[in-house]
């Protein structure tokens, strides 16, 4: 599954690579911004947008660490994701999907 980022300050769509991250209703939910060869910014409750099936849907970020940050459908909790995620791994986040084949 892809995910994309809003930045509703600046109108930008970012987008992520999948990720090998534990299944939490079907979404992939950790990135990590500091490994790739131009990470780009998140803050603690940026908006990102999800897609499942056909439909895209609204959610926020957590931060976790400097570095390390979960993507937060509406109505999830951070105990809930932490709890239902087995394995963590991390994927990167590219300003654009040409960027996605750098990693």
């Amino acid at each position: 599954m892809k995910y994309r980022l809003y930045d509703p300050e600046f109108g930008d769509m970012l987008y992520g690579i999948n990720a090998k991250f534990a299944k939490g209703k079907n979404l992939i939910r950790m990135v990590f911004t500091g490994l790739s060869i131009a990470p780009i910014d998140f803050y603690e409750g940026d908006i990102f947008w999800y897609q499942k099936g056909d439909k895209w849907y609204a959610g926020f970020v957590s931060q976790l660490a400097e570095d390390c940050f979960v993507l937060m459908p509406h109505g999830d909790s951070l105990e809930s994701v932490l709890r239902n995620c087995i394995n963590f791994y991390v994927g990167n986040v590219f300003s654009n999907p040409e960027r996605m084949e750098m990693y």
